[in-house]
């Protein structure tokens, strides 16, 4: 176990926060805790359709099984809640986890070219993207 224990586990906080239920249900703890490991939630927007779709993607991807798919630090999550309050694109949420760890090293040029090219012209940086 590690932080990405605890993002899931904030994923289920945030989850009854805004459908205003649990994601699993059981006849006793052991049926819900089985239900954490081997079933997928169902989405939260199908639950409540006030919630974003940002939202509903943050919150699946805490919530996901594989820990390589969750956030991998609260900097990611962060960034990407910083990206919806900003009115921004999310950036981590929408990454396969394959990118996220085992993509090429780029030069910082090249990187700046594929991001404004993606239409990403600023992160949450000190400074814009030049």
């Amino acid at each position: 176990m590690d932080i990405r224990s605890d993002i899931y586990s904030l994923g289920v906080t945030f989850y009854y926060m805004v459908v205003g239920d649990a994601p699993f249900h059981g006849d006793s703890n052991t049926e819900v805790i089985n239900k954490h490991i081997a079933e997928e939630p169902a989405s939260p927007r199908s639950r409540n359709p006030a919630i974003s779709n940002f939202a509903n993607t943050i919150i699946l991807k805490m919530m996901s099984k594989k820990r390589e798919a969750r956030y991998q630090t609260p900097a990611e999550l962060l960034q990407d809640l910083d990206a919806v309050l900003a009115g921004r694109p999310l950036v981590i949420a929408t990454m396969q986890p394959s990118k996220l760890r085992f993509a090429p090293r780029l030069s910082r040029a090249t990187a700046l070219a594929r991001l404004k090219h993606k239409g990403i012209n600023r992160l949450h940086l000190r400074r814009p993207l030049k």
